[in-house]
């Protein structure tokens, strides 16, 4: 089946990260290539065919609606409070 919500971003990690660290970053976009991060898409970009780039710098660029014009989700403003990360934890 394929998803029929809303998402604003997807971070895929390698390792178990603490709730508490999830909390602290949950507001905040990763600088990409945070130890552990496999795959990050924020579907900021729209590029031809449903191409989503993966931010990770891992390359696991993503294909939406498997390419299929009738399947491909529609693209809203996020009116998430997002914040690029300083590096410094904060």
């Amino acid at each position: 089946e394929l998803y029929s919500g809303l998402m604003d971003e997807v971070r895929v990690w390698s390792i178990v990260r603490a709730p508490a660290d999830i909390q602290k970053d949950m507001f905040h976009r990763t600088e990409g290539m945070e130890t552990g991060l496999m795959a990050y898409w924020t579907f900021d970009d729209s590029q031809n065919g449903g191409r989503c780039k993966d931010m990770s710098d891992n390359g696991n660029d993503a294909t939406l609606g498997d390419g299929i014009a009738e399947r491909m989700p529609s693209r809203v403003l996020s009116d998430a409070p997002v914040a690029v990360s300083s590096g410094d934890g904060g």
